[in-house]
């Protein structure tokens, strides 16, 4: 990979014209605040994800985009796309703010799964590119590269297999080599997240507002010209806490794996869709999964409910009675 045009101008903080809202990484919070969540990243709720078009030299070309597929994508349908197009200095990036100020340290888990459709001069897939504050004031002095094309065992680290095309491959980079930019040799030797930390105690994600946890492609004419790859399925792990990013062209509100506009029981994880009375309900959030070819009995007359009547009956958007006075009222004034 050539990195020889890229250039980090230290202890000075990127101002982006993309930065998300206090507010939406609030509301990301309680979902990352769980051990073992699951986000599922979309075009209309990006939970933190902004995408980055820039380059390290002559205009950009590339674009990145949300898509199904390619192939059988680890969570979901879909994936997130990159392409560079004919400039291959054109620096593709997806980032999040969503771990800013993290210790390297204090970090125990970073993998992902990229899939190369196009590749450029051979080499090239999806990298992780970290931000790195490495004396306490938030501005980003360092920067770490994960390159999959490093992982296959022959730079001091576990075999992770052999960079392909044309399927879904999954990198820990916790277990796997990084370069430091500072090191200026933009490429290896490597070394690993827990060397880096001990080397400098202290250092933390940046806070960069658009994010100091990138996915990133291209920045290299020649190298990279016309890739044409994907990432998804990014898990993040520090103290205690697991998340996983799932990227989709569509919402999965419940994380089933179903987009929403196809799911039976869209804010119910049903990922096998078993619907036994075929009434377009799935039998995870149906009333009466258990009948057949019948809908659900509504409650239509007071008499009805009497004599525990009302335990089997329904109002007409499904929903069960709390008593037999509660059936009555319904028979009687549609509540």
């Amino acid at each position: 990979m050539n990195f020889r045009k890229l250039r980090m101008k230290v202890r000075r903080p990127l101002t982006l014209a993309s930065v998300t809202t206090l507010a939406a990484l609030i509301a990301l919070g309680g979902i990352v605040s769980g051990a073992g969540s699951t986000v599922v990243v979309t075009p209309t709720n990006p939970n933190g994800w902004v995408e980055v078009h820039s380059t390290c030299g002559l205009p950009t070309t590339g674009s990145q985009s949300f898509v199904n597929g390619p192939g059988t994508p680890p969570r979901g349908n879909g994936s997130h796309q990159f392409n560079i197009g004919l400039n291959g200095d054109s620096f593709e990036t997806h980032r999040t703010p969503n771990h800013n100020g993290t210790l390297i340290a204090d970090i125990t888990d970073l993998s992902y799964s990229t899939y190369v459709q196009v590749t450029g001069s051979g080499g090239q897939a999806p990298y992780l590119n970290l931000l790195v504050d490495t004396t306490g004031d938030g501005m980003s002095d360092d920067q770490l590269f994960f390159e999959p094309v490093y992982q296959d065992g022959n730079y001091g680290f576990p075999n992770q297999g052999t960079l392909a095309t044309g399927v879904w491959q999954e990198w820990d980079s916790v277990q796997g080599g990084w370069w430091a930019l500072s090191a200026g040799t933009f490429g290896p030797p490597l070394v690993s997240l827990a060397t880096y930390a001990a080397a400098n105690p202290g250092a933390k994600l940046a806070t960069s507002p658009a994010g100091a946890l990138r996915v990133a492609t291209g920045c290299g004419a020649g190298a990279w010209d016309n890739f044409i790859g994907n990432a998804d399925a990014l898990t993040f792990g520090a103290n205690g806490n697991l998340v996983t990013y799932d990227f989709e062209l569509l919402s999965d509100s419940d994380g089933d794996g179903v987009s929403d506009d196809d799911d039976n029981c869209p804010t119910t994880p049903n990922s096998g869709q078993e619907d036994a009375d075929g009434d377009g309900f799935g039998d995870a959030c149906d009333p009466c999964p258990n009948t057949p070819g019948v809908s659900c009995p509504v409650a239509t007359n007071k008499d009805q409910c009497k004599k525990d009547g009302w335990r089997t009956l329904f109002r007409a958007n499904g929903t069960s009675f709390k008593n037999q006075g509660d059936c009555v009222s319904y028979t009687q004034n549609g509540k």
